[in-house]
């Protein structure tokens, strides 16, 4: 689905006024330089962007997202699993948990969570194997880490990724926990019908359209 690129993808740009508070935002949406998306969507490296405000950037997309709820179009799913290397298991004897709302394999963890506003997320963690050298199990940091980005979610306290990734760093922290992973949540508003992401390091997600027979990866 997808080809190694060089570019950068735009989503936009908001500038705030310090002193007055007053926000702009410069939508985008578009590649700088070669698309890794497989899409032929590559753009040159200097662009021209139109600054919005705040009404001109949410309002259609808003009320695009209410008729979309009121014909009922938005339905999430989720859920997921965890495969240790075969290697880890015949070396280590690592076994996975796989369940539909949490699992873990190895130093990998998952989750899959609702919000009390219908959110729906799902992020991964893949935790650093060179842990072991020190004596440490780098997977205990993921699956704490998962767990409390999807507390976050499931109490109404953060539903949106970077928030909640913030939240279970500090928490992890606090607890005196070593390790490190790498860290991926997608947080779904199924009311609006928009897709949130956050990433640190270098795991992601592919965001793939098209009808089946036809499927393309649009992000």
């Amino acid at each position: 689905l997808t080809s190694v690129g060089r570019g950068w993808f735009l989503e936009d740009i908001k500038v705030t006024c310090e002193s007055t508070g007053d926000e702009w935002f410069f939508p985008c949406h578009r590649w700088f330089g070669q698309s890794d998306a497989g899409d032929g969507k590559s753009g040159p490296f200097t662009q021209d962007l139109e600054a919005k405000s705040p009404d001109e950037i949410r309002t259609p997309l808003w009320m695009e997202g209410d008729i979309r709820k009121e014909r009922g179009e938005f339905e999430c799913v989720a859920s997921g699993a965890a495969v240790p290397h075969p290697e880890k298991m015949k070396r280590e004897g690592m076994r996975a948990l796989v369940r539909r709302t949490h699992g873990h394999g190895g130093e990998d963890a998952y989750f899959t969570a609702r919000g009390p506003d219908n959110t729906m997320g799902m992020g991964i963690a893949d935790g650093v194997y060179l842990w072991r050298w020190q004596g440490i199990d780098a997977g205990e940091y993921s699956r704490l880490l998962m767990n409390h980005a999807a507390e976050a979610l499931r109490s109404g306290k953060e539903n949106r990724p970077t928030a909640m990734l913030t939240h279970a760093y500090e928490q992890v922290t606090a607890a005196g926990m070593k390790g490190s992973t790498t860290a991926c949540v997608v947080v779904i508003d199924s009311e609006h019908g928009l897709l949130y992401g956050s990433n640190v390091g270098d795991s992601g997600f592919m965001l793939i359209r098209g009808e089946p027979g036809a499927r393309f990866c649009a992000h």
